[in-house]
């Protein structure tokens, strides 16, 4: 077995801004700043404060290091855009440590995370080739952070795979889930995401950072719906199908 560790620190400066398409204001010919990998969702003007972040990288497995170095590029562009986009400051973990490891029966999935630390599987990372976005899905769960009265994991599941489809460098071979009447909001990750994306581009910009705040504050999404958008979550999903 080969044991492989490397830290890696860095203070870094976010300044999020608009980015949606060119409003025709100022020299057309420079795009506008984008947050995000989708010009139609914007944001507000914002700024957080400069952070620094570490991340310990254990190769327990010992597998291709060309498969580990991704994941810390990864992690030095993602992890502060996700705290700053969702939390409007540090992340709960400045301090985070990523393992590839060997997984057992008893591990759930292909990665997981909790409390400053993701697991990843060294077979699925080799099988996948590295499979970009992994990561940033892992470490929107550290940022979430969420209470453990929190029941409808799809919210925190599709919240995870938006948050991956706005910031991985790179999602080659992934992408979000298109509107399918087979599917529910209730199926999670791509799926949900899906939908809620679909949501902060044509009806609530910040749609999803207010539903983290009522994750976060361990509240019933349900009335959360109909205090925003005067209708149902069911009749939200019907409407996205429609389109």
């Amino acid at each position: 077995m080969t044991l492989r560790s490397s830290r890696l620190s860095l203070a870094i400066t976010l300044l999020l801004a608009s980015c949606g398409a060119n409003s025709g204001q100022g020299d057309p010919s420079t795009p506008a700043p984008r947050y995000s990998n989708d010009a139609g969702i914007q944001d507000s003007l914002r700024t957080c404060a400069p952070v620094t972040v570490t991340m310990l990288t254990r190769n327990e497995a010992g597998v291709a290091a060309s498969l580990v170095a991704p994941l810390e590029a990864e992690f030095a562009q993602v992890y502060p855009k996700i705290a700053c986009f969702l939390r409007d400051g540090p992340a709960p973990y400045p301090d985070v440590v990523t393992t590839v490891r060997t997984f057992t029966p008893q591990d759930p999935g292909v990665a997981n995370a909790c409390c400053g630390r993701v697991d990843i599987s060294a077979a699925y990372l080799t099988q996948s080739n590295g499979d970009p976005g992994l990561l940033t899905h892992e470490l929107t769960h550290l940022v979430q952070n969420y209470p453990a009265g929190v029941t409808e994991w799809w919210w925190t599941e599709g919240i995870a795979d938006a948050i991956r489809y706005l910031y991985t460098p790179a999602n080659a071979g992934w992408a979000i889930s298109a509107p399918d009447r087979a599917t529910s909001y209730r199926d999670g990750y791509r799926v949900t995401a899906g939908f809620l994306l679909w949501l902060e581009r044509t009806r609530r910009p910040g749609l999803i950072r207010a539903l983290d705040g009522v994750l976060r504050r361990g509240g019933n999404p349900g009335p959360f719906w109909v205090t925003t958008f005067g209708v149902s979550v069911d009749d939200l999903w019907a409407a996205y199908l429609a389109q």
